[in-house]
């Protein structure tokens, strides 16, 4: 089963890539997506409507986006990737985020997914937040 999700994973980032709508088939209905930190598109999303409309307005940010796993490693019903982003922000920036995601999967369908990029990055980069260190 470890590398059937495994191959489900790597199908899953070639739909993102190419924008194919039926990446979602992938997320159980009542799937939780979690993205950590106080960036805009943090938080708990639950249902693919959720987390659609999360990535929507992560995607408004940018001209395009890839991510390309480049590790992933698979114990019972739970897949990481290590990934490598890749895209360019409406206004001329290059956003090359790092990426950890955990995929959990129940009955063949994923049920939650923790998404843990660059935050500080992220910030800076696609949402234009200046961080200023304390001293």
């Amino acid at each position: 089963m470890k590398n059937q999700y495994k191959e489900a994973i790597i199908r899953y980032f070639e739909k993102l890539n190419a924008s194919d709508p039926d990446l979602l088939e992938i997320f159980a209905d009542d799937v939780q997506y979690v993205v950590p930190g106080d960036m805009p598109v943090s938080g708990t999303f639950h249902g693919k409507e959720q987390i659609m409309n999360m990535w929507l307005s992560f995607f408004e940010q940018l001209e395009y986006i890839m991510v390309h796993p480049e590790e992933l490693i698979a114990e019972g019903n739970t897949v990481v990737v290590r990934a490598r982003g890749e895209a360019k922000t409406k206004t001329g920036n290059d956003y090359n985020n790092l990426y950890v995601f955990f995929f959990r999967f129940k009955d063949e369908k994923v049920v939650e997914v923790f998404e843990f990029p660059d935050t500080a990055y992220a910030e800076t980069v696609a949402f234009g937040s200046r961080l200023v260190r304390s001293e």
